[in-house]
């Protein structure tokens, strides 16, 4: 909880630019543990889970399809 509160203060104490560019760095970090996880689920042949309107979706991998890309 304390590290929750710093974080705020932190934050709130930083200007508009500066929350905009560690935001931006929070989401690539965040698309980039997601593509490391789908191509080790790749290579071992597993599944991904997911949740959609409150039910669980599992899908193998390899048939994980990024529309981004």
């Amino acid at each position: 909880m304390l590290l929750i509160q710093n974080l705020i203060k932190y934050l709130n104490s930083m200007e508009e630019k500066e929350i905009f560019e560690i935001r931006t760095k929070i989401l690539e970090g965040i698309s980039l543990s997601f593509r490391r996880l789908v191509e080790e689920k790749k290579k071992n042949d597993e599944d991904l889970v997911f949740s959609k309107n409150g039910k669980i979706i599992k899908i193998k991998a390899r048939e994980f399809r990024d529309d981004k890309n």
